[in-house]
């Protein structure tokens, strides 16, 4: 079960910047403009976030194994199919395709691993899978720009098929569906009202970077998505078998670990967004040494995970997430430090405790979430953990790109020196180790220190 769950966060989490790395390419190939372009990334991403909780409480509802392996089976056909693509309108749809699969995947795995393993070795286990997340984000650049430049655009999909295919044999032969409910009734009209929100919040923040927030798309994107929303809240508490049972927040450890999630992405994603206009355009590094100097964020989080997760199975979350949030907040207030001139290696070590922070919440906090689910929404709550992701990431891009934008005024970046860029940069980590501490003073004093209750406190036979 952990092989099958670490096959799909593998491929999941190194999906997205495998192909990013290609979609200069497929200006050219394809002779399309990068607003077309954009959408090989985007259909993929929209379907997944919009998918994973839907697809968890179809694995609440029909088993883990029969989703999971339908998933992987997808996933894999998407793939294939993508690498034969003799077009880019035909690209996109099968990106689509793979999405859909990677929705099925990505929702159960976290699930998988939970009812794998008894309470007192959760914690390790979730700590491996987190390691397998931190491999993909560090090994997706590389892996695509490699196949990219020797194999050419097609193999950064056929390449990951055989991985995809391992993890349908995998589903087959080692799952069980486990905790299949009674309950069949799927609710379409409130799994389209989730999906429309997310997928136009998602499209609302994302175009709002990239377009400015007065555009005509986002100013109609955020309020929709906002009042779609609602309404499926509303549906959700109405009906005997919704989508996802909002009622479930009111566990205050699922409802606070997963508010103390969305901030960790967030301010995680302060970093990730400044820290190349100031090692790019600030300091004149070439993009191959800011590359490496960015690799000290996420090399603790590829390490530290399994370590950290037994840790919180001793001693419980408490600290180790309050811990972890503490560190982050640390790194954001030293990096809102830098000048111009700042030493190199002081910045790798200033990343390097960043990185150690997010070890130190990762698994802990993901382990309190998959504790506190209900038995018969394991799936759906599994499937909560990469949505708050996606989430916290593009949110965090957007507030990020906010804050760095006033702070660079009314010249730009095209007009901003290396100063100017530098005291944005500052201004983003301030404030975001502002909210890295109030997630880490909120951990500390929540509520008992061992992470209890729930559908998944006992190991699936």
């Amino acid at each position: 079960m952990l092989a099958a769950a670490a096959t799909s966060t593998l491929l999941g989490t190194s999906d997205f910047s495998i192909v990013a790395i290609a979609l200069p390419a497929f200006t050219e190939v394809f002779s399309a403009s990068t607003s077309t372009v954009v959408w090989i990334a985007l259909s993929y991403q929209l379907v997944v976030l919009g998918l994973a909780l839907p697809m968890g409480r179809l694995g609440d509802q029909f088993g883990n194994k029969t989703v999971f392996a339908t998933g992987a089976l997808i996933y894999t056909v998407g793939l294939t199919s993508a690498a034969a693509a003799p077009n880019i309108l035909t690209l996109i749809a099968f990106r689509a395709v793979q999405g859909a699969g990677a929705a099925m995947m990505v929702s159960l795995s976290l699930g998988l691993v939970s009812n794998a393993f008894p309470a007192n070795e959760r914690g390790k286990a979730l700590g491996l899978i987190a390691s397998v997340a931190g491999f993909g984000l560090m090994s997706g650049p590389a892996l695509g720009g490699l196949l990219l430049d020797t194999l050419g655009w097609r193999s950064i999909f056929w390449m990951r098929a055989p991985f995809a295919f391992a993890g349908f044999v995998l589903a087959m032969v080692y799952l069980r569906n486990m905790r299949a409910t009674a309950d069949k009734r799927t609710d379409f009209i409130g799994a389209a009202l989730l999906f429309a929100a997310l997928v136009l919040m998602a499209v609302g923040l994302n175009r709002g970077s990239a377009e400015g927030w007065t555009s005509p798309l986002v100013v109609l994107a955020l309020p929709l998505s906002g009042a779609v929303l609602t309404a499926f809240a509303l549906r959700s508490v109405r009906i005997e078998s919704p989508v996802v049972d909002i009622r479930m927040f009111r566990n205050p450890a699922l409802s606070l670990s997963s508010a103390l999630m969305l901030m960790a992405g967030v301010s995680m994603m302060a970093i990730t967004f400044t820290m190349p206009f100031y090692l790019l355009i600030a300091r004149g590094l070439s993009p191959a040494a800011a590359g490496l100097v960015m690799l000290a964020h996420p090399a603790a989080i590829l390490v530290l995970p399994p370590l950290t997760g037994r840790l919180s199975d001793r001693i419980g979350p408490r600290v180790p997430t309050s811990l972890g949030l503490g560190l982050s907040a640390s790194a954001l207030f030293l990096l809102a430090t830098l000048l111009p001139h700042t030493s190199v290696l002081l910045i790798v070590c200033i990343l390097a405790l960043g990185g150690i922070g997010g070890a130190f919440f990762q698994a802990p906090n993901q382990s309190v979430i998959m504790s506190a689910a209900p038995r018969d929404r394991v799936g759906t709550v599994s499937a909560l953990v990469p949505t708050l992701r996606y989430i916290g990431l593009i949110t965090g891009v957007a507030a990020s790109e906010a804050v760095f934008t006033s702070g660079l005024g009314a010249t730009g970046l095209s007009g901003a020196g290396a100063g100017t860029i530098t005291a944005a940069a500052q201004t983003v980590f301030l404030v975001f180790g502002g909210v890295a501490s109030v997630g880490a003073l909120t951990a500390l004093f929540r509520d008992g220190g061992r992470a209890s209750g729930g559908g998944s406190a006992q190991p699936a036979p």
